[in-house]
């Protein structure tokens, strides 16, 4: 008796489980194509809503630094006792 119930309890959840998936993936599929896909223009994301002006507010706050540096590296001892005074 016990082990039926288990085997029950086990066939149960098994098919729950897989119901569950199987219903649980769901994907859209749009048929019709938005007027504003069409347009010739290069899309940011899926036109739902436009965000050109977000696009051109972030464009506009980029700042590109660019910065080569070149230095010269000097070698002290210690004994020698040089004080950044003496550096120039």
């Amino acid at each position: 008796m016990k082990r039926q119930f288990v085997y029950r309890s086990c066939l149960t959840l098994s098919l729950a489980a897989i119901i569950f998936l199987l219903f649980s993936c769901k994907g859209t599929t749009y048929e019709a194509v938005y007027p504003t896909l069409s347009d010739g223009k290069y899309d940011s994301e899926f036109p739902y809503r436009n965000c050109s002006d977000q696009l051109e507010d972030i464009a506009s706050t980029l700042v590109k630094l660019d910065v080569l540096v070149f230095y010269k590296t000097y070698a002290f001892t210690l004994d020698s006792k040089i004080t950044l005074d003496q550096i120039t």
